[in-house]
């Protein structure tokens, strides 16, 4: 299993750069769940595994880049009050202990404690909920008190191992439309631990369904690459199984370039999931959806920087997609979203550029340069 950590330990490159993927979705997440089509403007953002909210470098946890994204984005809308609700899911004592006093440090002027709730002076629409628990023994109850009610939430479930996140409680999350789910599935561990007979039933409930022994019988013909293949793919359609529609993965790597774990979103929201593309290509603009410690630390640079995608790529999938159609400009954009590896905001309109210069596409009731939604696209 997983090896024990001290309270506080040193920030690694693949974990640097998913906060990096988790910081730029929040920035785009809080925007549009309290200002757009949520009308009591209250979302919840859930860290399940939250940890003490600093490294021992004195790097930022995960808890208070939620939290400072929080605050520079209510600094920009001093008009607007969301009410939004953080939860913070700690089990150890020490890290727990941590965690509070980081959060507390967090306001200049201080906070007001409630039934132990932190709410800081400065944003009293702020509620922080510190819970010094087990995540499957709190989640349990809290969507059981839910019952189907919880406001728009962003669920990060982020475990040091694969014991922790059982796959009813992603099921039941995944009950009320508005959640999204940003979950660390801990491949490395997962793959190493296959053949103990006393783990099968901590896998059973990993991937909610017993169809993971069926690569027990081709472990010895099956490559390490089909192994993470046959894995990345089951719980990707587990995922979607549980009731979320957009599923998208990024791969994280370690010293030695071997897999680590696989970060997985789910959303019912073409939206989110656009935002998240973007967030994941901040960290990798190659498009593979991949970053590695071993890499870095080879380039001595924190992310690496790869050269632009090829674009023609992306011409050739929507003209071989629409080839013969007539189509409103947004159903290709979406088609990029959800069935390519490319971005709609940078990426589509460079496509449909390359397309109409060849002579491969129309463009109808175009009014101003580019291609806005509303204009019919024909593909010939």
């Amino acid at each position: 299993m997983a090896k024990k950590l001290p309270t506080l330990w040193p920030l690694q490159p693949h974990t640097a750069a998913k906060h990096t993927i988790l910081k730029r979705y929040l920035q785009s997440w809080m925007p549009i769940m309290t200002l757009g089509w949520n009308y009591n403007k209250r979302a919840v953002i859930w860290d399940g595994f939250a940890g003490p909210g600093e490294y021992s470098g004195g790097e930022d946890g995960s808890p208070i880049i939620m939290l400072k994204e929080a605050i520079d984005y209510l600094n920009n809308f001093s008009d607007h009050e969301p009410q939004l609700r953080f939860i913070f899911v700690e089990p150890d004592k020490n890290r727990f202990e941590n965690l509070c006093s980081k959060i507390i440090g967090l306001f200049d002027n201080g906070v007001n404690i409630k039934d132990g709730v932190i709410i800081p002076n400065d944003y009293n629409f702020i509620r922080i909920y510190t819970v010094q628990n087990k995540f499957e023994s709190f989640s349990k109850e809290f969507l059981k008190t839910m019952n189907g009610r919880m406001a728009p939430c962003f669920a990060f479930i982020d475990p040091f191992g694969f014991k922790d996140t059982p796959y009813y409680l992603i099921k039941k999350i995944a009950e009320n439309n508005r959640s999204e789910v940003f979950i660390n599935f801990m491949y490395e561990d997962i793959n190493r631990f296959l053949k103990l007979p006393s783990l099968q039933e901590h896998y059973h409930k990993l991937f909610g369904t017993s169809e993971w022994i069926e690569i027990l019988d081709h472990l010895e013909d099956f490559s390490a690459k089909e192994r993470r293949y046959f894995l990345h793919k089951l719980y990707k359609e587990q995922l979607h199984a549980a009731g979320f529609q957009y599923v998208i993965s990024f791969e994280m790597k370690n010293e030695k370039n071997a897999t680590e774990y696989f970060l997985y979103y789910g959303t019912n929201h073409i939206k989110g999931l656009e935002k998240m593309k973007d967030a994941m290509w901040a960290v990798d603009n190659s498009g593979a959806y991949t970053f590695s410690d071993y890499e870095a630390k080879q380039s001595q640079l924190r992310f690496i920087e790869f050269d632009e995608p090829d674009l023609n790529v992306l011409a050739e999938e929507i003209h071989s997609n629409f080839r013969g159609q007539k189509v409103e400009c947004v159903t290709v954009k979406d088609f990029v979203v959800t069935d390519t590896v490319f971005r709609r905001s940078k990426h589509s309109t460079a496509a449909l550029k390359i397309l109409e210069s060849n002579g491969a596409m129309k463009v109808y009731n175009r009014k101003k340069h580019g291609f806005p939604d509303y204009v019919t696209l024909e593909f010939l």
